[in-house]
C-alpha cells in the first residue's frame, strides 16, 4: 500500500512539473501564466517531498532492503532535491533583481534537468518494482 502511495505522489509530481513547463511553452502570452506556472511548480515540489517521505517510510518499514541501495533510490534523491529547488530559483529570480538573468538561466536549466530525471526515475522505479 505504501508503494502505491509513493508511486502515485511521484507520478502526480511528474505531471505537475510537465504541466508547469507546458504553461511556459504554450500559454506564456496569457496574463495568468505565471501564477499557474508557479502553482504547478510548487505543487510538483510538494508532491515530490511527500513522495520522498513515503519512500523513506516504505523502506524503514522493511519493504525495500535499505535506504539508497538501488539506483532508483539514489537518482530519486537527486531528482527530489532538484524538483524542490527549481521553484525556489524561480521565485528568487523575481525577488533578487540584480541576479535575475543568472537565476532565470539556472531555473530553466534545473527545470529541464528535473523533468528529464523525473522521467528516468519513474522508469527506474517501475523496473525496480518489476512492473516493466
Amino acid at each position: 500500500m505504501i508503494f502505491l502511495f509513493h508511486a502515485g505522489l511521484m507520478i502526480l509530481s511528474f505531471f505537475c512539473a510537465a504541466a508547469a513547463i507546458a504553461v511556459v511553452l504554450f500559454l506564456r502570452r496569457k496574463r495568468w501564466w505565471l501564477g499557474v506556472h508557479r502553482f504547478l511548480g510548487f505543487t510538483a515540489g510538494g508532491l515530490a517531498a511527500a513522495g520522498f517521505v513515503a519512500a523513506w517510510w516504505m523502506v524503514s518499514s522493511g519493504h525495500g532492503g535499505g535506504h539508497f541501495h538501488v539506483p532508483h533510490a539514489q537518482i530519486g534523491l537527486l531528482t527530489s532535491l532538484l524538483i524542490m529547488t527549481t521553484p525556489l530559483t524561480g521565485m528568487m529570480q523575481l525577488r533578487v533583481r540584480r541576479l535575475t538573468p543568472v537565476l532565470r538561466r539556472i531555473h530553466v536549466i534545473l527545470g529541464r534537468i528535473s523533468i528529464l530525471l523525473m522521467a528516468v526515475t519513474v522508469l527506474m522505479g517501475l523496473l525496480t518494482a518489476e512492473l516493466l
